[in-house]
């Protein structure tokens, strides 16, 4: 079958928005530039079915939870759409026989993109578009669907600041070869440490500033007062003084603060928990360590460490987290670049141990949970063979996609990705690396913070959303934390069911170029409602998150999905045997 290849209808993303013509709506619906900026936001000749809301206001959103399953209600006005009598190209089983166990939830990473538009004028409606399920009216009164994304992690820095040691200075950063950069590095990529120098371990002494960081910590604050419930921190580099280069970008941890390291992970941890009232569940102590992309200088704040020590760290933390009294806050480990590397690291751990408490424990037992990407500089990882070993390798433990992002705007690379991670790597949580990006279209949003500019009412101001940020909404809006994932039959879809609301959803795609009919056997059902909401975002952008109702004739749904798309439907009042 032939692919839709939908990155081409978008080569003109990053020239301020401009439009040959109405029919298809640009990849990034800009500021400046909108097509039909008075009219339907959505290009599409039909009506919306996000309904208009009152525009966003100060932060008083705290009772609004991302963990429902609620969806947009189709208009009145559509009628139902009646089941094909052709033979379906694909059919779905339901069954609870494939468990891929309960959902976490979707995510993002904060770190850059919280740095740069924390404490803004914007921070509320940045909130609001990620953390809630409510529509939210973003630039020139568009409606946007709020992803509802339920997990967040928060990014612990290295950096210092002018005078904090009188012993050392910082080095100066001239990583090359990034003309946005001021000095080597963008500001928003300088992310803040707390621990200023090696005067003192006590966290309540002068030798710690908990204020820094305040635009991340602003951002990570909203999450959680939008419902977000599941928080990680992960770490790139250590404290600056920590590494022989005196800069936490690139480089090496020095021997003689190998316990520093972890200890400040798990005082960290301690502050975030204790004082900040963020309940952190987990901690990501390293970040691609074994890759080659942390020789000072770099671009981002980043640090080798080899598969002998991490052990050796890993064991440090694990003690430092109970000496804290946050033992139960779980280790996750290695958020490797790839499953292929994932791979090979945790074999590595089978054949290593570690002395802890004065017990041998084996390398793979010092983690808890394995992180892993499944892209790697953008590009998405397509080996699904590797992704097998990976998960045969690691059995039953859980796993995260912690770090996934593309420059695709359509939003195909995406829904490939994501459905080639449900299926082969099993996670519990699949977490979009930035949300937000200053330019070009790795976000699923853009904003204007790449020099951080000191004015709050410019730095962060919002300039687009790409056809990518529908695709998104079509997964994390429907695969609700707390359900429990089944799998279909196929590779390009998914279901997940919540008992306690008796709401069945499914998610599936059509990556071809010529649209497919798709039937849902609902025979193993024991009962359920006649009524199906069907949403649906094709990558072309000229349908972005349209609902309707779908009829279920003789215990199956019978459906045409149309080139280019991702549909999702839910199913309510139903009750498996």
């Amino acid at each position: 079958m032939q692919k839709l290849v939908a990155l081409g209808l978008f080569m003109a993303l990053n020239s301020c928005g401009q439009s040959s013509g109405p029919s298809v709506p640009d990849a990034i619906a800009s500021a400046d530039a909108l097509p039909g900026a008075s009219s339907t936001p959505y290009q599409s000749g039909e009506p919306s079915s996000v309904p208009s809301s009152p525009a966003p206001h100060a932060d008083t959103s705290g009772d609004l939870m991302p963990n429902t399953s609620t969806l947009p209600v189709a208009p009145a006005d559509i009628p139902p759409v009646e089941t094909s009598t052709k033979a379906p190209d694909r059919t779905l089983t339901l069954s609870l026989n494939d468990n891929r166990g309960v959902w976490e939830g979707f995510g993002t990473s904060l770190g850059w993109w919280a740095n740069g538009v924390g404490l803004s004028n914007f921070e509320s409606l940045y909130a609001d578009l990620l953390f809630t399920n409510k529509d939210v009216k973003f630039i020139d009164n568009k409606v946007l669907p709020g992803l509802g994304l339920s997990v967040v992690r928060y990014n612990v820095g290295g950096s210092g600041r002018a005078g904090d040691m009188s012993t050392l200075t910082e080095a100066e950063n001239k990583a090359p070869s990034n003309d946005n950069a001021h000095d080597g590095v963008e500001p928003y990529r300088d992310i803040d440490g707390f621990w200023k120098d090696i005067g003192s371990t006590d966290p309540t002494s002068n030798s710690f500033d908990w204020t820094r960081d305040a635009n991340q910590k602003s951002i990570l604050t909203l999450a959680k007062r939008r419902g977000v419930n599941t928080f990680e921190l992960y770490s790139n580099a250590p404290m600056w003084w920590m590494t022989a280069e005196h800069s936490a970008f690139g480089g090496g941890l020095l021997d003689e603060h190998k316990s520093n390291a972890m200890l400040y992970l798990a005082l960290v941890a301690k502050q975030v928990r204790n004082v900040w009232g963020i309940p952190v569940s987990s901690i990501e102590p390293f970040n691609e360590p074994a890759s080659n992309n942390w020789k000072f200088p770099v671009f981002q704040q980043g640090c080798n460490f080899a598969l002998n020590a991490q052990i050796e760290e890993l064991a440090y933390l694990k003690i430092h987290l109970t000496q804290q009294s946050v033992g139960d806050v779980k280790i996750a480990s290695a958020d490797e670049s790839s499953p292929s590397a994932q791979t090979a690291n945790n074999e590595y751990m089978k054949t290593q141990s570690a002395k802890h408490e004065g017990i041998t424990i084996l390398g793979t037992d010092l983690s808890d949970k394995v992180n892993v990407h499944t892209a790697d500089a953008g590009v998405p990882f397509r080996d699904n063979g590797e992704r097998d070993k990976l998960r045969a390798s690691i059995g039953a433990k859980k796993l995260w996609v912690s770090d996934y992002n593309d420059s695709d705007p359509s939003g195909l690379a995406l829904a490939e990705t994501i459905f080639q991670d449900l299926s082969h790597l099993k996670p519990s949580a699949w977490i979009y690396f930035q949300a937000v990006e200053p330019y070009g279209a790795k976000g699923l949003v853009t904003g204007n913070f790449h020099m951080m500019p000191s004015d709050p009412a410019v730095r962060g101001k919002p300039t687009g959303v790409s056809v990518k940020y529908y695709v998104m909404a079509q997964f994390s809006r429907f695969l609700r934390a707390g359900q429990t994932l089944l799998g279909t039959g196929e590779e390009q879809s998914i279901s997940a069911y919540d008992a306690a609301s008796k709401k069945l959803t499914i998610v599936a795609l059509n990556a071809d170029s010529k649209e497919r009919t798709m039937a849902i056997d609902l025979s193993q059902l024991q009962s359920f409602n006649q009524t199906v909401t069907m949403t649906v975002t094709r990558v072309d952008g000229s349908k972005l998150f349209k609902s309707k109702h779908v009829k279920i004739l003789n215990n199956k749904v019978q459906t045409t999905i149309e080139p280019g798309s991702v549909i999702s439907l839910e199913l309510s009042e139903v009750v498996f045997p």
